[in-house]
């Protein structure tokens, strides 16, 4: 048996209307369903399960359900998304709290938003762990034939329509979910009563990944160029003469047009960048 993770999102839900809406639909935000699927698959084959939201209250109540359907202990990273956070960032703060944590397998909803192979192959690439997708099944016993094998474990995983194979892989590794992995179960009385009397360990962003911050998670690094202030811009017409690129040097301002300016990279969040950003532009005389 195994120590497992399973990353579970909130993902709209259409709410069918009632008389008071005037037949308008509404939607909720629920724990999605490729994800409890997942969560299925971990609860069958781990000995303790935690489930791990990133984002608001909208993830804090989805992991508040992968309680109540039977996980053992929940963890939110706490933070107030301005839209969807990129795959890639979404990975790396997975992989940290997983570092963190130290299960030995992680599994994951193949379908579910933002839990796509790019989220998979990051947190394996930042943990330096085996990954596979399209996990169908976990183990033989219901595969016709005898397999043999010294890895800790054998998975099934989809590789075409009406196709699958048997793959060996070692621990830690990171499992994608598929979506006909199993139907989730409901949880039993005792888990929801549990679920309610449950504490979930919240953290900041911030105190996983120094650094990022609402809008980082969203829009990713952020660079400028070092440019200076043109007489012209505004009094009258722009260049026209040179190539495209010898009239946009032109109109930056740079002096010899064949030189490229040096392009400067802000290692900061985006709110400190655009402070700095604002400040030497200032300096500058160019606001």
């Amino acid at each position: 048996m195994m120590n497992a993770i399973v990353p579970i999102r909130p993902s709209p839900h259409k709410v069918l209307p009632d008389t008071e809406s005037e037949g308008v639909q509404t939607r909720r935000w629920l724990a999605n369903k490729t994800d409890l699927v997942a969560l299925e698959a971990a609860q069958q084959h781990a000995e303790h399960v935690t489930v791990l939201g990133i984002g608001d209250e909208r993830a804090k109540d989805a992991v508040k359900a992968g309680l109540r359907a039977g996980a053992d202990e929940a963890i939110h990273i706490e933070y107030d998304p301005i839209e969807d956070p990129i795959g890639e960032k979404y990975g790396a703060v997975l992989a940290k709290v997983i570092e963190q944590e130290e299960p030995e397998t992680v599994f994951i909803g193949d379908e579910a938003p933002t839990m796509d192979i790019e989220v998979i192959t990051t947190i394996a690439a930042d943990l330096g762990w085996r990954s596979t997708t399209g996990v169908t099944g976990i183990g033989t016993e219901d595969v016709d034939g005898h397999y043999e094998s010294d890895h800790d474990l054998l998975v099934q995983r989809r590789v075409a329509l009406g196709e699958q194979e048997i793959v060996g892989l070692n621990t830690p590794v990171v499992l994608g979910i598929d979506s006909g992995f199993a139907n989730p179960s409901r949880g039993s009385m005792d888990s929801v009563l549990a679920a309610q009397r449950a504490s979930i360990r919240t953290l900041p962003l911030d105190e996983i990944v120094p650094g990022e911050s609402r809008f980082s998670m969203s829009i990713g690094s952020l660079s400028v160029r070092d440019i200076h202030a043109y007489e012209r811009v505004g009094h009258g017409a722009p260049p026209r003469h040179g190539s495209v690129e010898q009239r946009i040097h032109q109109i930056m301002g740079d002096t010899d047009s064949d030189e490229q300016t040096a392009g400067e990279i802000i290692d900061d969040s985006p709110e400190h960048a655009i402070d700095q950003v604002v400040s030497y532009l200032e300096a500058n005389e160019v606001l």
